[in-house]
């Protein structure tokens, strides 16, 4: 008797039924996005969010050309200079410093949206300046290391 109850209730609450069954789907598809985008986010820096949401310049795709820019007579110089700057507290610090200051300005005192795409637009340009000082110490390492010993299959 009960089971021609449920079929009854079934064939009578049928819109209802489906709707639920919707709700549930759309439910547990909201819950991955969720969580995807919680994973996507937790892996990205602001600077990596602020340059994907503007398209902007990707440092990582320019570094050869910033080096082969550089005048052949000049390259040890510039690339000596990378490495004091990158050792000197007071650059960091005010590396440092200024990303926070900028991210705490448009985070909590912009007004619109033109002062929001302002701060993460200054906020690239600072994280673009550190990241070619990093990527021309880089270069030094690489240049200033003795890579003919190195042997790829040697496991010590």
């Amino acid at each position: 008797m009960d089971h021609i109850k449920q079929k009854i209730a079934r064939w009578l609450l049928k819109d209802e039924v489906e709707k639920i069954e919707i709700e549930r789907i759309i439910s547990k598809s909201i819950r991955e996005k969720e969580k995807q985008y919680s994973e996507w986010v937790s892996k990205r820096t602001v600077t990596d969010m602020c340059r994907e949401r503007f398209a902007g310049f990707d440092f990582k795709e320019n570094e050869k050309d910033l080096i082969a820019q550089i005048p052949v007579d000049r390259v040890d110089d510039y690339l000596d200079s990378a490495v004091t700057i990158k050792k000197s507290d007071v650059f960091n610090y005010i590396i440092d410093y200024m990303i926070r200051k900028q991210v705490e300005a448009y985070t909590n005192d912009a007004s619109d949206i033109e002062k929001i795409n302002f701060g993460r637009a200054t906020l690239n340009g600072i994280a673009l300046v550190e990241e070619g000082i990093d990527s021309l110490v880089t270069e030094y390492n690489y240049r200033n290391t003795d890579n003919e010993d190195f042997d790829e299959h040697n496991a010590i």
